[in-house]
This record gives C-alpha cells, sequence and structure tokens, in this order.
C-alpha cells in the first residue's frame, strides 16, 4: 500500500471489532449516518 492517497472505509456503527481495527491503525473516523432506526454506517478515512 505505498502508493496509495487515502484509504476509506465504512462499517456498522455498533460492529466493535472492526470500529476498533479502523483506529488501531491509524483511520480517523468522518462521519456518522444514520440508515434506519436501527442501522447507521461509520466512515472513517486515512490520508497518507
Amino acid at each position: 500500500m505505498e502508493n496509495f492517497v487515502a484509504v476509506v472505509a465504512s462499517t456498522g456503527t455498533k460492529n466493535a471489532p472492526a470500529v476498533a481495527f479502523y483506529l488501531k491503525n491509524g483511520l480517523l473516523k468522518t462521519v456518522e449516518t444514520r440508515i434506519t432506526e436501527h442501522l447507521s454506517l461509520t466512515f472513517f478515512k486515512k490520508q497518507r
């Protein structure tokens, strides 16, 4: 992954293992979007 400009990822907000993985690997939380009453997505981004 040496030639990347940015990495963007998303997961279900309540998916604690995935959220922890992204944060541990240097991605920053950018936005949380509610999809339905019971589902929201969290987006992450890491700039090079």
